[in-house]
């Protein structure tokens, strides 16, 4: 980086001392003609990205539990208690100021500002990630809002929050 920073020097040192287009390069009297160009500036259209927005086409969940055997993907989240929810459901909205989780999962929502507005209404403090049909079926999830809590050899998943 030094290196770098002393040959920009030198380069602005050499230009401004030096002839109009040419680089003196010391006592030895050595030189080097510069030619300077200028770029146009081409118009390009760039393309509208458009933000993330995913339905995970699940049901509403609103009571009970049931576990089943944990899927090898799952198991860098052993310990861990996943909170499913929807950004725009009044059921997923109650829950998250219950919910004691170590992060959430957002499987329906149609832009970021959903996501910013669920969290700035229920105050979750986890981080979130969003869901898409990858996530969804490593979780094995089938319903909504529910806490996924990840163990050695089971997933259980559960609205007793």
């Amino acid at each position: 980086m030094n290196s770098y920073i002393l040959f920009l020097f030198f380069i602005v040192t050499c230009s401004c001392a030096s002839a109009q287009d040419v680089i003196d390069f010391g006592t030895d009297g050595d030189t080097c003609p510069v030619t300077i160009q200028s770029v146009p500036v081409v118009n390009t259209d760039i393309p509208q990205v458009n933000e993330p927005s995913y339905s995970a086409h699940l049901e509403r969940w609103l009571n009970g539990s049931y576990s089943q055997p944990r899927p090898d993907m799952l198991k860098m989240y052993v310990g861990k208690k996943v909170f499913v929810f929807g950004a725009n459901d009044q059921a997923s909205v109650a829950a998250a100021t219950r919910v004691k989780a170590d992060m959430g999962l957002c499987v329906e929502y149609r832009n970021l500002q959903d996501l910013d507005s669920f969290k700035e209404q229920t105050k979750i403090t986890f981080p979130v990630e969003l869901a898409n049909d990858y996530v969804v079926s490593v979780f094995n999830l089938k319903s909504y809002p529910v806490l996924v809590t990840i163990k050695e050899n089971t997933v259980e998943y559960s609205t007793d929050f």
